[in-house]
């Protein structure tokens, strides 16, 4: 479910992308949810999560780009950069169901 921020930009499909810290509770928390909740629309969207702790120019400037201020941040991002919806903060499964069920178009 990891991957390079840079793959988003040759992603055919809608991406939902986990912003996280490393040392952040609430995404050690969110993460086996969210992974869980994910698995079946694994095959249908890009799904990836990103460590902004990560000492990465590409990840820091995707942090900037997508005004990632708290995480956790979950991100729905269609047409290779435009975010689509965002949801700040450990959310429960219901909200995270419902941005899989968006980026999946249903």
């Amino acid at each position: 479910m990891s991957g390079r921020i840079g793959d988003l930009q040759v992603m055919p499909t809608t991406v939902l992308v986990f912003h996280q810290g490393e040392t952040c509770p609430a995404c050690k928390e969110y993460l086996p949810r969210f992974r869980k909740l994910a698995e079946p629309y694994k095959s249908k969207i890009g799904i990836r999560s990103i460590n902004l702790n990560k000492v990465d120019k590409t990840v820091q400037d995707a942090g900037q780009k997508f005004k990632i201020a708290a995480v956790p941040t979950t991100l729905v991002i269609g047409n290779g950069d435009k975010v689509l919806r965002k949801a700040i903060g450990n959310i429960d499964n219901a909200k995270i169901a419902k941005l899989l069920a968006f980026a999946d178009g249903k």
